[in-house]
């Protein structure tokens, strides 16, 4: 999901190079302004969380 946000933010030439700042620019850019479904932004934060959890926390279960 990182990659095809990014993807999409070059059909506009925005560069975001972490994950916090991607997200931040689709919501920016894609979101807001509803070029995409609302659910994407947040699928997008959602997935984000999750590899946090998943690579960061201990004993944290993803389903």
């Amino acid at each position: 999901m990182f990659y095809m946000a990014q993807a999409v933010l070059m059909t506009k030439n925005v560069i975001g190079s972490s994950h916090k700042e991607v997200i931040r620019l689709f919501g920016e850019h894609f979101g807001k302004p509803h070029v995409f479904d609302a659910q994407i932004a947040k699928s997008l934060v959602d997935a984000y969380r999750k590899r946090l959890a998943g690579d960061y926390a201990i004993g944290s279960e993803i389903t």
